[in-house]
């Protein structure tokens, strides 16, 4: 989680007597994200405690609130940050509850670095790949993908590790993928660079709506530029940048208008970046200057 260090009335309060607020790691428009400090556990967590009042005349954003901790709470996976609990303060905020991360956010790298070797924007996309898989396996769709909502942690000079974070608008499926979600109508409640096309048209949405976020955060790791995604005039990659011209293949694959001629989940495209790294690996394409 980020390590904003900024001063809140929150900060000194302990919630439900065990979650004491340390410090202010971020804010959004449906709440705050702080550092806490665990009582009796004596360990940080991340704290998100929902701007919300019962005068609120949204009520749907409690609904929304809740949806986030049951989406992440099904979700067990290395690339995708632990919901550990969830209540509601007696003055009636809700909150939730996330495992703490030593990390920065992505949109801090890319602000500091601008674009991000070849090598680790594959492995950030890759994890991200894994993650959001295994929201899909359970039936959830993130939604609002963008560098913001991915935390990076450096492990070593060559490996880091990935956390996809917020799921504050995740749809979960039903067997009905017109199924009624918690943004009537399909709000725009995305960051609207980064929406999909069908988000945009007010169309359903599933895993390959994912897919194309995930391709959008990888061109920009890439490039250092948000394609207009809704236009379709994504400029190759390998003519933007010093990365292979079957990677950027894929990636705008992912960023086809269509779902239907994307990748068709997470898992093969990340299997299509497998098969890139282990081509690169065996000499069969060079990194960075196409075929050999």
């Amino acid at each position: 989680m980020s390590q904003t260090q900024t001063a809140d009335p929150a900060i000194g309060l302990v919630i439900e007597g065990k979650y004491r607020i340390d410090s202010l790691m971020g804010k959004g428009g449906m709440g705050k994200v702080f550092k806490v400090n665990h009582l009796q556990l004596n360990k940080p967590f991340a704290l998100k405690l929902m701007n919300f009042s019962p005068s609120d005349n949204d009520p749907n954003r409690l609904a929304r609130f809740k949806r986030e901790a049951e989406a992440l709470a099904k979700i067990s996976h290395r690339n995708v940050v632990a919901v550990t609990d969830f209540g509601i303060t007696p003055e009636n905020l809700p909150y939730i509850v996330m495992e703490y991360i030593e990390g920065v956010p992505l949109r801090s790298l890319l602000e500091k670095l601008k674009q991000l070797p070849e090598k680790t924007a594959i492995q950030i996309t890759k994890h991200m790949c894994s993650g959001l898989h295994a929201a899909h396996t359970q039936g959830i769709v993130h939604r609002d993908l963008k560098p913001e909502n991915i935390m990076i942690k450096q492990v070593d000079d060559d490996d880091v590790e990935t956390k996809v974070l917020d799921f504050g608008i995740a749809k979960v499926l039903a067997d009905d993928p017109h199924s009624q979600n918690l943004t009537s109508n399909e709000e725009l409640l995305g960051t609207l660079k980064y929406m999909t096309p069908e988000q945009f048209l007010g169309a359903p949405v599933d895993a390959r709506s994912d897919v194309f976020g995930i391709c959008l955060i990888a061109y920009e790791m890439l490039s250092g530029i948000v394609p207009p995604a809704v236009m379709s005039l994504a400029q190759p990659l390998h003519e933007l940048c010093d990365v292979s011209e079957r990677l950027s293949e894929i990636i705008l694959k992912g960023l086809s208008q269509s779902p239907d001629q994307r990748q068709q989940s997470a898992a093969l495209l990340k299997k299509e970046l497998d098969n890139l790294e282990q081509d690169i690996m065996m000499g069969i394409i060079n990194d960075g200057s196409g075929e050999s």
